[in-house]
Parts: structure tokens; sequence; C-alpha cells
């Protein structure tokens, strides 16, 4: 079995990452989104926008930014996803979210959507990610994230309004 750390993406568009900790495990996969993800992400995310966890994003906004989104399936169900915005040398992590059911689980999935990113990162040329929240901060420390101010944001997400509700900036280099 392969640690976070020790998952490898495979090369190429439609690029699949891997870790696999139980056999219900063993069946999640992290792939890039398509089209056909976009109802399933929905159905995560707008819960979690409606109770101010997450920024809100419209439907088309989703559906302009879905090249960025990774999505954790687990046989043919949506079950997490997560987003990786270009900003400057490294880019922002958003939209973290799990299904209800899965959260908290033994099948890792924010733990495998984040080595996903991380892996993508590298991939792509960026040094470091970074998050906005006002709700997740132990997971993301826990998983290798620093506290920092807003000021070693990019300008221009210093305005950004989930700074509005407090959220905290953490950063973590790849």
């Amino acid at each position: 079995m392969k640690s976070p750390k020790e998952a490898k993406p495979c090369k190429g568009q439609g690029a699949t990452y891997t870790v696999c900790t139980s056999p219900q495990a063993a069946r999640t996969r992290v792939r890039r989104a398509e089209a056909r993800d976009v109802a399933g992400i929905v159905e995560i995310i707008r819960p979690l926008e409606d109770a101010g966890v997450l920024c809100k994003r419209s439907r088309d906004q989703l559906e302009r930014e879905l090249e960025h989104f990774l999505v954790a399936r687990l046989d043919s169900i949506v079950a997490g996803c997560c987003a990786l915005l270009p900003a400057g040398t490294g880019a922002e992590l958003a939209c973290v979210a799990v299904h209800p059911v899965y959260r908290g689980s033994a099948n890792g999935i924010g733990g495998k959507l984040l080595a996903a990113a991380e892996d993508a990162a590298r991939e792509v040329g960026f040094d470091h990610l970074f998050v906005l929240t006002a709700q997740t901060r132990d997971w993301f420390v826990k998983n290798g994230f620093t506290v920092v101010t807003s000021g070693m944001l990019p300008e221009s997400y210093r305005t950004h309004t989930c700074l509005e509700r407090n959220a905290e900036v953490l950063v973590k280099a790849v």
C-alpha cells in the first residue's frame, strides 16, 4: 500500500492518482474532473456553500473552472473534489470537499485529493499551495500546511471574499 506521500500521478491527459489504504479505498480513484462530474460536484459543495464553509460559485463558474478540478470517485459516485487554481508561482487549493457519507472514514478521501493536488501542482511546476479556510484549519495543519498572514497571498487574492468571513491563509511547499 502507498501512503499519500508515495502516490505518483500518471502522466498525460486524464491522469489518475491512486492511493489505497482499505478495500473500499482501493476502489477510489482521483482524476481530473470531466463534464459528467459536475452534478456530483454540485451535490457535494452546495450544502457547504450554503453553510458558509465554502465560498459560493455558480454552476457557470464551476463549469468554467472544471479543468482545474480533481474528483475522487468511489465506484461510480463523486465522493470528493478539489480545485487547483493557478496564482503566480503557486496555486490555490480551493473547494476541497468530501461527500458527507465519506467524511472522516478510513477511505481517506480528503488525503487522496490533497496528495493528487500536490502531485498535479508539482507536475505543472508550482512551488506551493495555499488555502483560505475558516473551518478546517486543523486538518490542513495536520497535513503539512502552515498558517501565514494574508500579506503572503498573491495581490489578486488580498481582497478575496473568503477573507471577509474570517478565513485563515495556510501555505504548503510542494
